[in-house]
């Protein structure tokens, strides 16, 4: 009777210990099931966010352009009254003064949206504002001054959105001197000594 309770006692203690892996497995399986399932939620949140965003940009740049189509209006209204009264009149001081009015009307417009003019002209040359078109031997001005603005530049807000295409000034390189005229030579001396 004692083997027979020996081996009951090691059945039953290997069946609990069966029994308790079985249940440990389980929880973990149900712990698994809920990683997953968080983690397939907050995969369907990002996605939805990312969604709402992109919306939102989309929303944002409609918005904005639409501001800056509104504030221009009122200069195309000025351009086509100009135009329709260039048909109707010869005063071409008039036109011109009008058209003066209306460039100067769009520009306020644009530099209320961050629209700045690069400057130019008898300044140094940078690379990041200016783009140099022509090379001009000068002495008249510094070395890299820029000498003429060909066609102006801009930066939307700290952006530059065009750069300034310029003349630059060089100075004119000298001439090598030849052998005969550095110092110390006889014919330098020679020269040196006819001029008195």
């Amino acid at each position: 009777m004692n083997k027979q309770s020996g081996t009951t006692a090691a059945k039953s203690k290997r069946k609990s210990k069966t029994t308790l892996l079985e249940e440990k497995l389980s929880e973990k399986e149900q712990l698994c099931e809920k990683y997953l399932e968080n983690l397939l939620r907050a995969k369907a949140e990002f996605e939805n966010y990312k969604n709402r965003e992109v919306r939102q940009k989309e929303a944002f740049l409609r918005y904005t352009l639409e501001n800056v189509v509104g504030n221009l209006l009122p200069t195309l209204d000025d351009f086509e009254r100009a135009l329709a009264s260039a048909k109707t009149s010869q005063d071409f001081s008039s036109f011109h003064q009008g058209v003066e009015m209306i460039y100067s009307q769009f520009f306020k417009t644009l530099e209320k949206e961050g629209l700045v003019k690069i400057e130019a002209e008898g300044k140094e040359f940078d690379p990041r504002f200016h783009e140099a078109q022509e090379i001009i031997e000068s002495s008249e001005y510094p070395e890299d001054t820029v000498v003429e603005e060909l066609l102006k530049g801009y930066k939307l807000k700290d952006k530059v959105i065009r750069p300034a295409v310029v003349k630059v000034a060089k100075h004119k390189e000298k001439e090598p001197r030849k052998e005969s005229d550095k110092p110390g030579t006889s014919k330098a001396k020679k020269s040196e000594f006819s001029q008195e």
